[in-house]
């Protein structure tokens, strides 16, 4: 929306700005586009990839899919790389820190607003096309640094690899041009069976307001009309998170389960129209395994965070992801021949398993090309 609304008409699909952190400026150049890409509803949607660039290229690339869960539209990568970032999205900012290792080393960095136009939190079909389609657009925009034959990597940690684990999924019959040049996708911290996961993370009183933020993302992702289902309490919920980042979700609500805020007779979420459907198409293990190599990363130490790690998801976790369901989906990979490195922090937790997935990361080929 920036793009279009700050420039002439010309200039609406593609500019050249500099990387403004906090409101500091960088030395990084940037350009940003504006490119198609496909809702969770497999309708043309728009959103913005921004590609920083390096002092001296190497001719790598690296797609870095951003942990920015929020419900803000305003809170998108391409607004915080611009400086212009709000409360909320300051959160966020330190992550910059992860691309600096790649910039320093040659790559170009590509770093897609993989929720959508309208932040759509938790519909992992949306950020596996935009994270596809927001390489395609580096790849077709001319000066970008970014082109075919490129050696490229995608990484996403939490949020982010929502959009890397379903990017590796949808490869091979989304964006099947891009196969040849994929050397590896990283899949750290990441949501597998939202259903468990979200009953995993609603007994914490740290987390419990990401059940709330992804009831919501997803009754906005896929025209749900959830609030037809919901309680008094359920609806209010749906008001107070509608712009919420996760700075301020975290610690707003505690033991949050659906059928807390369920309407009476929709107590079982399955009861809701269209939402098991849904809650089946978001389920990583029923998506096709990537025929490119993953690290897949997981924490098992919930209870740093406040999850108590005996719950009424029957599983352990790090605080947010199930350790169980990520187990689902390495047995997955396994057993369908994807190239595959897995890795299980067993005393870490979900936020501090970022930096131990980093570390993999740097010291595997995957990252380091």
């Amino acid at each position: 929306r920036d793009l279009v609304r700050s420039r002439g008409l010309g200039d609406v699909y593609k500019r050249q700005l500099t990387v403004t952190i906090a409101g500091v400026p960088t030395p990084v150049r940037m350009t940003q586009i504006l490119y198609r890409t496909t809702d969770a509803l497999d309708r043309p949607s728009a959103t913005v990839t921004s590609v920083l660039h390096p002092l001296n290229p190497s001719g790598e690339v690296l797609v870095y899919d951003s942990l920015y869960d929020t419900l803000n539209p305003e809170d998108n990568p391409s607004r915080f790389l611009t400086g212009t970032a709000n409360v909320d999205d300051l959160i966020y900012t330190p992550e910059v820190m992860y691309a600096t290792p790649a910039l320093l080393s040659g790559k170009t960095v590509v770093i897609s607003d993989i929720q959508g136009p309208n932040a759509d939190f938790g519909a992992g079909p949306e950020y596996g096309a935009a994270t596809l389609d927001g390489l395609r657009a580096a790849r077709a925009s001319a000066n970008t640094g970014v082109e075919p034959g490129q050696k490229t990597a995608i990484f996403g940690y939490s949020g982010g690899a929502i959009g890397s684990a379903w990017a590796a999924a949808m490869l091979d019959s989304y964006a099947p041009e891009l196969r040849p040049d994929i050397v590896g996708v990283v899949e750290g911290g990441v949501l597998v069976n939202p259903e468990r996961a979200l009953t995993y993370a609603g007994n914490s009183p740290l987390w419990a307001g990401v059940v709330g933020m992804a009831i919501t993302g997803l009754d906005r992702a896929y025209d749900l009309h959830l609030r037809d289902y919901l309680n008094a309490t359920g609806q209010a919920m749906m008001d107070d998170l509608k712009d919420k980042g996760l700075l301020a979700a975290a610690g707003r609500y505690a033991n949050l389960h659906w059928k807390d805020i369920a309407a009476p007779g929709y107590e079982d979420i399955r009861s809701v129209p269209r939402l098991g459907e849904v809650l089946d198409k978001i389920n990583l293990v029923n998506a096709p395994a990537p025929s490119v190599p993953v690290l897949l990363t997981q924490g098992d130490a919930g209870f740093w965070e406040l999850t108590p790690q005996v719950n009424a998801a029957n599983t352990t976790g790090d605080g947010v992801m199930t350790t169980t369901d990520v187990h689902a989906l390495r047995d997955k990979y396994r057993a369908a021949g994807t190239p595959l490195t897995y890795r299980e922090y067993g005393l870490l937790s979900h936020s501090v398993s970022t930096l131990a997935t980093m570390g993999e990361s740097l010291g595997l080929s995957l990252i380091h090309i």
